[in-house]
């Protein structure tokens, strides 16, 4: 088969316009290797534990609804995943520590001396 020169030269165009995508598809796949090097050698991100607030509206210590499934795994890499009554936003909550008792009445007393601590900080925050 043979071209004509005005074929040639569309096919070198279009080799030429293939070749430079691909420098350019190559030349952001380094950048975003650089980028995720970058991200993996920083400093681990740390979140300091704080009161029950939804991190998407803001509200202190929102009703939320429970989105857990059963499952299982070991108790320190248990998490919980809710969905904020005020806004409806799904987030994942991250126990920091346990406090263990062997009874609901246990459980209760503890329940209730956060919930004066949560009136507390609420009441420092209107004021």
């Amino acid at each position: 088969m043979t071209y004509t020169g005005r074929e040639v030269e569309r096919l070198v165009a279009k080799g030429e316009a293939a070749l430079e995508r691909i420098a350019r598809a190559v030349e952001k796949g380094v950048e975003l290797n650089e980028k995720m090097l970058a991200l993996a050698t920083e400093e681990p991100m740390t979140i300091e534990p704080g009161p029950p607030v939804c991190p998407f509206c803001g509200m202190l210590n929102p009703t939320v609804h429970s989105q857990e499934r059963a499952g299982s795994g070991p108790m320190a890499e248990m998490v919980l995943i809710l969905i904020c009554g005020n806004c409806d936003m799904s987030f994942v909550a991250v126990p920091d520590g346990w406090t263990n008792v062997a009874s609901p009445i246990e459980a209760q007393a503890i329940l209730e001396g956060r919930r004066s601590d949560i009136g507390s900080i609420s009441d420092s925050n209107s004021a």
